[in-house]
């Protein structure tokens, strides 16, 4: 099965750092209180090979860390599910503090229809 990744390279703005939740990963590590709590528009992805992929959500907000933090308790199943798993994930995103709330959902919907997250079952067989 391919994976969509995401070329970071090609993005100036876009910062990205592997998530980890104590209670999510064998050796207890956590840096969700590294996450900046800043306003952002954001992909949680799979991390294949070291890399960004297979997007499975994109989000905007005015508080990155609190809206990680949350997704780890989402009412969506899919993305409580995902994220509460022992697989590998990755934050992308970029810090945007001068847009509005409704600049900053524009820019989510770009993100959308570019990246077209999904939640997929056989990638999750598999990674």
């Amino acid at each position: 099965m391919p994976h969509f990744y995401v070329p970071l390279e090609k993005h100036a703005g876009y910062l990205s750092t592997t998530l980890y939740h104590h209670a999510n990963n064998l050796d207890g590590r956590d840096n969700l209180q590294t996450i900046p709590e800043a306003p952002a528009v954001y992909l949680i992805c799979g991390r294949i090979g070291g890399k960004a992929a297979n997007p499975r959500m994109v989000g905007e907000t005015s508080n990155l860390r609190r809206s990680i933090m949350a997704c780890f308790e989402s009412p969506s199943d899919d993305v409580r599910i995902f994220m509460q798993s022992i697989k590998m994930k990755e934050l992308v995103y970029e810090l945007v503090p001068e847009l509005t709330e409704a600049q900053r959902m524009k820019k989510k919907m770009q993100w959308h229809d570019h990246y077209k997250p999904v939640h997929d079952e056989a990638i999750d067989k598999i990674h």
